[in-house]
C-alpha cells in the first residue's frame, strides 16, 4: 500500500506525533524538503476515512496505515493544512530564487545605466 511506503519516510515520528505536527502546521519545521510533498499521499480518501471512523474493533488488528488514519481523521481541515504546509515550504524556496533573480536583474540594469557605450 502506498500509505505504508510513504509512512516509512516519517519513521522518526509516531503516528500521533505526525498527525499533531500536521494539525499544528509544523511550527518547529520538523517536516522539511520532499517529505512535505509526501504528506498528501498519506491522507485517507473519503471511503477510507468513513471506514476508519466506523471501525470499532481492536487497534492491534489494524495495519500501520490504518493506525495512522485513526489519528489523522481527528484533525479538522487536514487537506487544507497540508496545502498550507506545502505552500510555506515552497514559499521560502521561491522567495529565495526570486530574490536572487532580482539581484541579478538589478546588477544588469546598473551595468546598462553605467555603460559608456550606451550613453
Amino acid at each position: 500500500n502506498n500509505v505504508a511506503i510513504s509512512l516509512k519516510t516519517f519513521k522518526d515520528f509516531s503516528h500521533e506525533k505526525l498527525a499533531q505536527t500536521i494539525a499544528n502546521l509544523d511550527p518547529q519545521e520538523l517536516i522539511t524538503g520532499e517529505r512535505v510533498n509526501f504528506i498528501k499521499d498519506l491522507l485517507p480518501n473519503r471511503e477510507e476515512e468513513q471506514t476508519i471512523k466506523a471501525y470499532k474493533g481492536e487497534e492491534s488488528r489494524l495495519v500501520p496505515a490504518e493506525k495512522f488514519f485513526r489519528f489523522v481523521v481527528k484533525v479538522k481541515r487536514i487537506k487544507e493544512k497540508v496545502d498550507v504546509m506545502r505552500t510555506m515550504v515552497t514559499f521560502r524556496v521561491n522567495a529565495k530564487e526570486l530574490s536572487e533573480s532580482y539581484c541579478l536583474l538589478q546588477r544588469a540594469c546598473t551595468q546598462v545605466l553605467e555603460s559608456e557605450k550606451l550613453q
